[in-house]
């Protein structure tokens, strides 16, 4: 299969310090409550990109995340219309399976 590190894309300085802290995401959620284990508490893909954002939003200052898909378009958080944009593939066995955008005020 072929992976892409999203999060070395965005800030790999940073990618070490959101790997050492995955507890430390959710302030709504227990403390001890991995990012993993967060995203099986649902199948619904909106819930499941809110909680990828709110794990992101702190490190990488991500205000939204879009996923397309052949089949739709979900949307986590609000892209503001002056938003900077970083839009990578989503491939599998180098296929095109979809795209992921994520949206920032931060150049």
């Amino acid at each position: 299969m072929d992976y892409i590190s999203h999060l070395d894309v965005l800030n790999p300085e940073a990618n070490a310090s959101i790997m050492a802290s995955w507890t430390n995401f959710s302030k709504e959620r227990d403390n001890n409550t991995s990012l993993i284990e967060q995203l099986q508490t649902t199948l619904d893909i909106e819930q499941l990109l809110a909680i990828y954002l709110n794990a992101l939003a702190g490190v990488y200052k991500v205000n939204a995340i879009r996923l397309e898909t052949f089949q739709n378009t979900f949307t986590a958080g609000t892209p503001k219309v002056d938003s900077q944009k970083l839009t990578l593939p989503i491939r599998i066995d180098n296929k095109l399976m979809g795209k992921i955008s994520y949206f920032t005020d931060k150049k």
